[in-house]
């Protein structure tokens, strides 16, 4: 299956619930380069009660419907990919009016079956199916509710921090393989806290073990302290994530199906140039039965050449071949 590079600008709860700090933010991800962004669309009634921890932090995120569509309509209008997390019927309603490009499944939500059929249902397309936490026999019956689905399959989680060990990226070729005959992706959530040059070497790796979807955490500034800053990448930063990420990716798959073995043109070039050919190993008779003995294999500067020692071998010389000359078809019968 041929699959493209995506690196969504994971924005989160990053946003606020600001409507003026959502439109900023999708100015700086447009200008570092960004194509795909993500929020988490919270109402907090869908996801916590009362008593919870951060339930008023979860009623501080929540945006109107005129808000998000504005939002989807600005993101459009620049060929922006708008994602979001979702965590109930509100928001996937929500989702399915305004158009988007997919919807995320939170890990919170990966065993919440009532919710998968839903999503299942609706007329969005692509899912994001979060499973870090989970191990892949538990994800079986998520991943057949949601098998009409183009599905991406998202390992990687926050912690504070997410240490590198703790990565098992090793889980993204297992999974790869797992379900490499199905019509599903395989993503990698990069949380890494360190800054870019780390992010770049785990995403990197996460690519060579078969992601073909990075997620990474976006921020104007981390000084603003937004939240869900500590994993994310600033605007400058970003721009050259994404270009690190692309050209990798060149290196993994240029132009050809992820999970098959090919060879670049370029590669194929070079090939021609350090090929050995056939060559008389001494001079060869007219009329004479060519042996083994009778041959070698060196480069040369020579056309229409023979480069297979098995197409001469037991053949009849056509003329005198002189010692270090190479062997062309029509000097064989």
């Amino acid at each position: 299956m041929k699959h493209q590079l995506e690196v969504i600008a994971e924005i989160a709860q990053g946003f606020e619930g600001s409507y003026q700090l959502t439109n900023n933010i999708i100015k700086s991800a447009i200008n570092s380069g960004v194509k795909s962004i993500k929020f988490q669309m919270v109402f907090a009634d869908e996801l916590a009660t009362k008593n919870y921890l951060h339930y008023k932090l979860f009623k501080k995120l929540e945006m109107s419907f005129k808000e998000w569509n504005n939002i989807s309509n600005y993101t459009s209008k620049n060929n922006i990919k708008l994602y979001f997390d979702i965590f109930g019927q509100k928001s996937l309603k929500f989702c399915e009016r305004l158009k988007v490009e997919g919807v995320k499944i939170h890990p919170t939500d990966c065993l919440n079956y009532s919710l998968l059929k839903k999503v299942a249902q609706s007329k969005i397309k692509k899912i994001i199916l979060g499973i870090g936490g989970y191990h892949l026999s538990k994800i079986n019956k998520a991943i057949q509710i949601l098998s009409n689905k183009d599905l991406v399959i998202m390992l990687g989680f926050q912690s504070y921090p997410t240490f590198v060990k703790s990565n098992n990226l090793k889980n993204i070729k297992i999974t790869s393989l797992q379900f490499n005959n199905r019509k599903i992706s395989i993503g990698f959530a990069d949380h890494e806290a360190e800054g870019l040059i780390k992010s770049q070497l785990l995403s990197t790796l996460a690519l060579g073990a078969g992601a073909t979807v990075i997620e990474k955490h976006f921020t104007i500034s981390k000084s603003l302290k937004h939240e869900d800053n500590e994993s994310a990448l600033e605007a400058n930063e970003f721009s050259h994530f994404i270009k690190t990420l692309n050209e990798v990716y060149l290196g993994y798959s240029e132009n050809s199906e992820i999970d098959k073995y090919s060879i670049s043109n370029q590669e194929k070039n070079y090939l021609k140039v350090i090929k050995r050919n056939v060559v008389a190993n001494k001079n060869i008779k007219k009329n004479s039965l060519i042996k083994i003995s009778d041959l070698t294999l060196k480069r040369t500067g020579d056309k229409d050449i023979i480069y297979s020692l098995q197409d001469c071998i037991g053949k009849i010389c056509r003329q005198d071949i002189k010692k270090n000359n190479s062997l062309k078809k029509k000097y064989l019968r």
